[in-house]
């Protein structure tokens, strides 16, 4: 049994305070910390009771401060929040009170606003490999699969991303052609077969996100 009394419960105490004045921390992270600095459970037990008597540890203030952290800040989508969350020990009833923080239509909101500036950084590339970059880059940063369906048909259907898209259909013709004219010249060392053929590079096409009706003219035009 560890007291207030005992030698490694007041360096426990001490590490743990020091380690407190940092940031906010959860009671599985100081247990963490602790532990590994070699004290026994016992006393880092006796220690996390006393720190939150005093209020000094609060998984529901640091689940509370924790979200908004992750919305207003970091802007991580809701499903990366809860993973975190869960990896620092708070329990599913606290999580999901502090979910209610980031409700999903302020995910969304953020999603949206990833998109349009991730568009404007890539906008020079074909719709539907904008659709996967940007599918791919919001489900890595933990967003819900609402939020990122909302996402793609915002980047489908708003004017502004149609009106830009609209303005580079030349450009956008001339890569393709570009790179049908590289992958004829591959093929047909090899394919002597035109169907084969044109369908080989229509795949090729296809996989770096050009629209069917692009890839038909192009292919059209080439052959």
């Amino acid at each position: 049994m560890c007291n207030a009394n005992d030698p490694s419960y007041k360096q426990a105490f001490q590490l743990a305070l020091r380690y407190l004045s940092y940031k906010i921390r959860s009671e599985h992270e100081l247990f963490i910390h602790l532990s590994n600095k070699g004290h026994p459970s016992t006393c880092i037990d006796a220690v996390i009771k006393k720190l939150k008597s005093l209020h000094y540890l609060d998984d529901k203030k640091f689940a509370e401060v924790f979200v908004r952290s992750m919305m207003e800040n970091q802007r991580k989508g809701r499903n990366l929040v809860k993973k975190v969350l869960t990896e620092k020990g708070i329990s599913d009833e606290v999580i999901v009170d502090a979910l209610s923080l980031y409700p999903l239509e302020k995910e969304i909101k953020i999603a949206k606003e990833m998109t349009e500036k991730f568009f404007f950084q890539k906008k020079s590339l074909p719709l539907n490999q904008l659709k996967i970059k940007v599918y791919h880059y919001l489900l890595q940063k933990g967003f819900t699969k609402e939020a990122l369906n909302k996402s793609l048909v915002y980047l489908e259907e708003d004017e502004k991303f149609q009106r830009i898209m609209m303005e580079q259909q030349d450009t956008y013709c001339a890569e393709a052609m570009d790179l049908a004219k590289k992958f004829y010249e591959k093929y047909t060392k090899k394919e002597s077969n035109p169907f084969k053929l044109k369908q080989k590079i229509y795949g090729q096409l296809l996989r770096r996100g050009y629209s069917f009706d692009l890839i038909q003219s192009v292919i059209e035009e080439l052959l």
